[in-house]
Order: C-alpha cells, then sequence, then structure tokens
C-alpha cells in the first residue's frame, strides 16, 4: 500500500504538469473559435435577410402563377361546361324529335288496330257459339250412346222374352199333358173298379167289357202331389214370362223414347250448327228428325274441329294485335305530358348552353386581364431560386452550427483543464501525507515482523492480493453458514418442544396409504367429472328438443282438450259434436218442414193415405227407407244453406230398395235421377236385380272361389 500510494503522488504530479502546459494553448484555441463563431453567425443574418427578400418575390410570384393556373383550370372548366351544355341541347332536341317520330308512328298503329276490340268481342261469341256446339255434340254422343245400348238391352229382354216364353210353353205343355194323362187314367180306374158282367158301363153303355181300363206303367206314379208341383213350376215361369215382357216392353219403349230424343237434339244441333258455322267450314247433314247417320255426325265433329283451329289461329292473331294495342296505348297514355317535359328540357338545356357559353368568355377574359412578373419567366424558375436560397441559407446555418460546437468544445476543452488543475493542486498534500502514513506503518511492520524490505517484497510477490481477498470471502462464507445453522437448530429444538421421535416407518405406510386413497378419490373424481361433461353434452343436445317437446306438449293439450270436448269426454257433456250437429240439422230440418222443435228422435209422421199421424216405429221398411232418405236430402239442403262453401254434390245410398215396393221403388228412383240429372252424383249399393234396368252406369261385384271381383259397364 505504501509502493500504491507512492505512485499515485507521482501520477498526479505528473497529470498536473502536463495540464499546466496544455492550458495556455486552448485559451489561444478558445479565442479562436469565438471569433469564427461571431464571423459565422454574421453570415447567417445576412444570408437570412436575403433569402426572406427572395421568399417574398418567390411567393409573389406563385401566387400569381397559382392565379393563372387556376385561371386557365377555370377556363377548362367551363369550356368543358359548355360542350356538356351544348351536348346536353343536342339531346334534349334529338330527343323531343325521336318522341315526336315515335308518336307519328304509333298514331298510325293505333288508327290500323282500331277496329281489335270488335274482333275480339266477335271471336269472344263465336268461340262460346263452338263452345255450346261442342257441348251439344258430346251431350248427342252420349243420347247417340244410351240409344244404342238402350236398344242392345232391349234386345236382351227381348230374348230374355222369348227364351222365357219358350220354356214357359214347354213345361206348360208338359203340365197340360200330365194333367190330360192324370184325369184320363183317373177315369179309366174308376171305371174299371165299377164294372160288372152284364150291367152297362158308365161311360160308353156297354153289357160287355172285352177290354177293362188298366193304368199304363208310366202313369202309376201320377200323382196329385206331382201334378201340383208341376203346376206350380208353370206358375212361376208364367211369372217369369210375364216379368220378362214387361221388362222388354219397358226396354223397347225407353229405346223408342231416347231414339226419339236423339233424333230431336240432332235435328236441333244441326240447325244451330248450320246457323252458327263461318264461310268457308260447310257439314251435310238433315234439320228434320229423319234418321241421322254416324257420318254426318263424324262430318259435324270434324267441322267442329275445323272451326276450333281457326279460332286458335284468330286467336293467336288477336292476341298480337291486343298485345300491339296494349303498348300503343300505354305508350300514348300521358304523351303530351312527356313531350310537355321533353320541350321545357329541351328549353332547359338551351339555357343551360348559354350560361356556360357566357361563363367561359368571362373567364377567357378574366384570363387575359392577368400579368405575368418579368422576374421569373415560369413558375419552375420560382421554385428552384426559393430553394437554392433556402440551400445556401441552410449551409450558413450549418456553418454557424459547426463554429459554434467548436467554440463549445473549446470552452469545455479550457474548464475541464482548469479544472483538472485545480483538483490536483487541491489532492496533492492529502496524497503527500497519505504516502508519508504508510510508509511510517510500512516501516513499523517491517519492524514487528522483522524482515527486512526484501524479504517483504518477496512474500507480496509471492501472493497476490486477490488471493488474499478470496481467502478472506472463504472465511466470511464459513462464518455466515454456521451462524445460520446454529439459528436452525435452535427453530427445530423450540419446535420439537421435548416430544418423543416419531416412527418413520409408520408415517410412511400412512403416507402410502393417503396416496392411495388420493389416487382413488381422484378417479372417481375424474370419473364423476367426464360422468358430468356427457350429461352437459347431452342435455345441451337435447335442450332444443325439449323446448321444442314442450312446445308440441302444449299444442297436444289444446288439442286433445279440444277433441275431448268435441267427444263429449269431458265432465258435464251429455253429447259429442256429431249428435249436436245431427240434432241441430235434423230440428232444422224440422222447422223447414213446418213440423216445430221437437227434442230427441220423438217424431211423429202424417200419412197422406189415412189423414192421421203415426209414430216412427210403426213405419214398415219401405216406409222407414223412403223417410230416412227423405231426411238425408233435408240435411243435405241444410248443410249447403248454411255454408255457401260447402258444396255436397255426391251421395251414396247403401241398400234399403229390397224393402220398397215396385211403386215405391219407382218413385224413389225417379226422384234420385232427377237430382244427379243436375249437378250431383247419387250412388246406388243395392242387390235388387229390378234397379239393374234402371242405372245405366254400373260397377258390378261378382264372386267366386278365388275371391271378389269389380267391373265397370258404362252406358
Amino acid at each position: 500500500r505504501c509502493e500504491d500510494s507512492g505512485k499515485i503522488l507521482a501520477d498526479r504530479k505528473k497529470n498536473l504538469a502536463e495540464q499546466r502546459e496544455k492550458l495556455p494553448e486552448y485559451e489561444k484555441i478558445t479565442t479562436s473559435a469565438r471569433e469564427l463563431e461571431r464571423e459565422a453567425g454574421q453570415r447567417q443574418e445576412e444570408e437570412i435577410q436575403r433569402c426572406a427578400t427572395v421568399s417574398e418575390r418567390v411567393k409573389k410570384a406563385l401566387e400569381s402563377f397559382a392565379k393563372i393556373r387556376e385561371a386557365k383550370a377555370d377556363l377548362g372548366s367551363k369550356e368543358a361546361d359548355a360542350q356538356k351544355a351544348a351536348a346536353g341541347m343536342q339531346v334534349a332536341r334529338k330527343s323531343l324529335s325521336d318522341l315526336e317520330e315515335q308518336e307519328r308512328e304509333q298514331r298510325k298503329q293505333e288508327e290500323a288496330l282500331a277496329g281489335t276490340s270488335a274482333l275480339a268481342e266477335r271471336w269472344k261469341g263465336e268461340c262460346a257459339q263452338k263452345a255450346g256446339l261442342d257441348a251439344d255434340l258430346g251431350a248427342l254422343d252420349k243420347l247417340r250412346k244410351e240409344e244404342q245400348n238402350q236398344k242392345i238391352r232391349a234386345g236382351q229382354a227381348i230374348e230374355t222374352y222369348r227364351q222365357a216364353s219358350a220354356a214357359y210353353e214347354k213345361k206348360n205343355a208338359e203340365y197340360e199333358t200330365m194333367r190330360r194323362e192324370f184325369l184320363n187314367a183317373q177315369a179309366g180306374f174308376l171305371a174299371a173298379q165299377q164294372l160288372k158282367e152284364g150291367q152297362p158301363c158308365p161311360v160308353c153303355g156297354s153289357l160287355d167289357h172285352p177290354r177293362p181300363c188298366r193304368l199304363e206303367e208310366g202313369h202309376r206314379n201320377l200323382s196329385r202331389e206331382a201334378l201340383d208341383a208341376s203346376g206350380e213350376a208353370v206358375n212361376r215361369l208364367r211369372d217369369v214370362q210375364e216379368r220378362a215382357a214387361s221388362e222388354a216392353h219397358a226396354s223397347r219403349e225407353l229405346a223408342e223414347e231416347k231414339e226419339e230424343r236423339f233424333r230431336e237434339a240432332a235435328g236441333q244441333f244441326f240447325r244451330r250448327l248450320w246457323e252458327s258455322l263461318p264461310a268457308g267450314i260447310s257439314v251435310s247433314g238433315k234439320t228434320d228428325e229423319t234418321d241421322i247417320r254416324e257420318t254426318e255426325i263424324e262430318d259435324a265433329r270434324n267441322a267442329l274441329e275445323r272451326w276450333g283451329q281457326l279460332l286458335s289461329a284468330q286467336a293467336d292473331d288477336l292476341s298480337g294485335k291486343e298485345e300491339k294495342l296494349r303498348r300503343v296505348k300505354a305508350f300514348l297514355n300521358g304523351l303530351e305530358e312527356r313531350k310537355a317535359e321533353g320541350r321545357a328540357w329541351v328549353q332547359r338545356a338551351e339555357e343551360s348552353a348559354a350560361a356556360a357559353q357566357a361563363a367561359l368568355e368571362r373567364s377567357r377574359a378574366a384570363l387575359e386581364s392577368l400579368e405575368v412578373s418579368g422576374e421569373f419567366p415560369e413558375e419552375a424558375a420560382a421554385r428552384s431560386a426559393l430553394e437554392e436560397a433556402q440551400r445556401a441559407l441552410e449551409e450558413k446555418k450549418r456553418a454557424c452550427s459547426s463554429a459554434q460546437r467548436a467554440a463549445r468544445e473549446s470552452e469545455e476543452r479550457q474548464k475541464r483543464t482548469e479544472t483538472l488543475i485545480r483538483r490536483y493542486e487541491q489532492e496533492l498534500p492529502g496524497l503527500e501525507e497519505e504516502w508519508t502514513a504508510r510508509k511510517q506503518e510500512y516501516e513499523k511492520i517491517l519492524t514487528e515482523k522483522g524482515m527486512g524490505e526484501n524479504g517483504w517484497k518477496s512474500l507480496v510477490e509471492r501472493y497476490r492480493q486477490s488471493q488474499a481477498e478470496d481467502l478472506q470471502q472463504k472465511v466470511e462464507a464459513c462464518r455466515r453458514k454456521e451462524a445460520a445453522a446454529l439459528q436452525l437448530r435452535d427453530t427445530a429444538q423450540k419446535a420439537i418442544g421435548g416430544r418423543p421421535r416419531p416412527a418413520l416407518e409408520e408415517l410412511g405406510d400412512a403416507l402410502e396409504e393417503a396416496g392411495k386413497r388420493k389416487e382413488e378419490a381422484q378417479g372417481r373424481a375424474n370419473l364423476i367429472r367426464e360422468q358430468y361433461r356427457i350429461n352437459d353434452g347431452a342435455y345441451r343436445s337435447l335442450a332444443p328438443k325439449m323446448e321444442e317437446r314442450g312446445a308440441l306438449m302444449a299444442r297436444y293439450q289444446r288439442i286433445d282438450g279440444l277433441y275431448s270436448l268435441l267427444a263429449g269426454n269431458v265432465s258435464g257433456s251429455r253429447m259429442d259434436i256429431e249428435t249436436f250437429v245431427q240434432r241441430r240439422y235434423l230440428e232444422r230440418d224440422l222447422e223447414s218442414a213446418g213440423v216445430g222443435k221437437n227434442r230427441g228422435l220423438d217424431l211423429m209422421v202424417y200419412s197422406a193415405v189415412t189423414g192421421k199421424e203415426r209414430e216412427v216405429r210403426t213405419l214398415s221398411g219401405g216406409e222407414s227407407f223412403m223417410a230416412a232418405l227423405s231426411l238425408a236430402l233435408g240435411m243435405a239442403d241444410q248443410i249447403q244453406e248454411s255454408s255457401a262453401a260447402v258444396h255436397l254434390d255426391m251421395m251414396f245410398i247403401d241398400e234399403g230398395f229390397g224393402s220398397l215396393d215396385e211403386h215405391s221403388r219407382d218413385q224413389a228412383v225417379r226422384v234420385l235421377q232427377e237430382m244427379a240429372g243436375g249437378s250431383k252424383l247419387i250412388g246406388i249399393i243395392s242387390h235388387v236385380t229390378e234397379l239393374k234396368q234402371e242405372i245405366e252406369d254400373q260397377l258390378i261385384v261378382t264372386k267366386d272361389e278365388e275371391g271378389s271381383h269389380v267391373r265397370w259397364q258404362i252406358s
């Protein structure tokens, strides 16, 4: 340390001498830098004034150039506006001219299509006539088919009558022969029993009886029972013959009636056809009620087809004309307003063009009135002069800044030198005292250790100072560890508090058991967590469905409640909706019939024969069927009257005709045929054979060993 202190003292003295030597030179440099800074500042001020002068001149020149540029831009804009206004004026004039030309063309087309409405009305009339004739022809075909079918049925009925007559004649002849032989046999047998020799015969009166009556072998079995059975068979065949004769007569009369109706309809159809057919379409036929041939009907059908083709072509032509006329009227509708708008457009366009031309002339005059400064030939030269002045100013500013920076650096260097000199002068006395003290201490240590200066130097050279410091740090670290260990020991002793030492093996087993329980609990927790995740996912998936189910259940409850109410299943309800509606319409039927209101089915029936009232339960089967049919027809009328949207155009009647007598059956069938002749369809389900002659279109059901079969029989 003494040596280090001596070295430090020598360095300080050396540094002090160096700084005192440099200080006069630094003072000269600082004075020169200040002079250069002052000159650079003057040149900067001069350049600032010159740049301001140039900037003012350039600013005025640029303002002048900007006004000229704006004037030129305004002139270009005014020229574009003038051109645009002129083009708009031309467009407006052209549009008005085109509109007037279109008006002339549309007026011509309107005159040419003036008769389209009349042609369309005439075409509609012809279409209506043709539709009526088509319907008449369809009805005529139907009458023709009915006539032909009826003739076939009449022929079948006549053949049935012929077969029934032949069977009856044959069976009747057999019966008469049997009856005659039976009577003859009976008479001969009685006479033979009464014959006696010598007495007259009760038949011929002869006294001789050479050949008395003997029953033949074939007549021995004749009896009154066999004869009666044969007579009953003859009676049945006679009934069959009479019914066949009646059916054949009715079929023949019906065929003649249908033939007469066909002739009348055909005559009317051909008269209307000849009156309605347009020129160029002809047809053969008769206007009287003579025989109408199939070729004539087919010729009429072909004529109607040609007429339909002609009407279709006319429809296409009329459709085109009507569409063209519609477009013409749509164009002419509001044409005057469009023409007025067009003329107003032309006027506005002309005014806009004139205004744009005037603005253009004003802009040109304004551009010519502007004077360009002669100092700068163009805007680029003015900007170049301004940039040059600004660059020169920047150079002067940089030079001034450089001089100022050099002056500041010189001053700072001079001040640092002066500061170091003062600091060295202040430190030297202390360093000298410290060196003296360390030297005395060094000499004292040498005296104490009994060492010379050379021995001490060799020891110092052997061990470095850093090694001593490392050893000292290790000693300090060891001391700190010892103190920490002692502190931990004291803390542990205080925590134990005199308790015995625990059994580590038992604690280890308990710890292992606790670990197992923890793992089991952790496994159960993971399982529960996984189940929760699955259940939560299922819940989230089912939540929308449950909401839909809730809405459906609410709707179901409303519908189920309504159904229970209508079905009469609600507590306090006495009947279902069907019974209520039937009662309501029954009451309306009775009110319409003038009977008044009745409760339930306590009805009374008025007999037109006896003029008295009877209870419903006293009606026969046929009378009950007629009453039920009347109520059903009345209920259908009441339903249609109560709701205009309901049309009961179809009715099925299942059985009931077998209980009617012939008069009642004919009356019921006639009523149903009148109803079916309108817009209603009547279906009859029956096994009664007599109805087959009255019903033209039949769905026949047959049954054999293979099952049931159906087939249509269409008239």
